[in-house]
């Protein structure tokens, strides 16, 4: 991808510093110059940066202990409605992503996958598509029967057979099955970027109004 056509600058928010790090690393391996990489671990910085450089990137660590996420998503929204947050997310944390999803979050990848798995997740965001892992998909699916989604539901009055159409819900079940995108792209015999679209659509449904 080339940089020129890359949003930026990039704010990076982790408490990590390993983590912070690495994304640095894999953000100028994608084509960003570091000059317009930010990083912090705090929460008053981020949103100094935020008034300085206007990001058009936010990569926020799901481990974010400073503020709760819903308020830090909308507080960066606040200031960049448009800005793209993406979650670092420890694997095992489906209802964290999902209430991210809800709150605006555009996309998470694993801090457990590797380099060149996060570079690939980036790069779909970026294109504006989306993924789900497997466990998400389900979690979705199965959201009018949880009590944490169950009032995302009853927000909505609506349960997920009405909430979604009918090749949304077919992709959201392979997705559970554990198929990648690749993989729903063949069975169901349309291209990869409409899988991601589609996925990207699920977002949509999800994010509260």
């Amino acid at each position: 991808m080339n940089e020129l056509l890359l949003p930026a600058p990039v704010l990076i928010l982790s408490e990590e510093i390993n983590l912070d790090l690495r994304l640095k690393i894999l953000l100028m391996e994608l084509g960003y110059p570091a000059h317009l990489i930010h990083s912090t671990p705090y929460l008053d910085d981020a949103l100094e940066i935020y008034r300085l450089h206007l990001p058009n990137i936010a990569l926020i660590d799901l481990n974010f202990t400073q503020v709760p996420l819903h308020d830090l998503i909308r507080s960066l929204k606040a200031y960049h409605p448009y800005v793209i947050i993406i979650l670092m997310a420890p694997q095992g944390q489906t209802e964290q992503i999902f209430r991210g999803i809800q709150s605006g979050a555009h996309g998470y990848f694993f801090i457990e996958q590797t380099d060149r798995e996060i570079l690939q997740q980036i790069r779909t965001i970026l294109r504006g598509g989306a993924t789900l892992h497997s466990e998400l998909a389900q979690y979705i699916l199965n959201a009018q029967t949880q009590s944490q989604a169950r009032q995302f539901i009853n927000q909505f009055k609506e349960a997920p057979s009405q909430l979604f159409t009918a090749i949304e819900l077919e992709i959201l079940s392979l997705l559970a099955k554990q198929l990648n995108t690749r993989e729903i792209a063949h069975q169901l015999g349309i291209p990869l970027y409409s899988v991601e679209g589609r996925i990207k659509s699920i977002y949509r449904h999800l994010t509260h109004k």
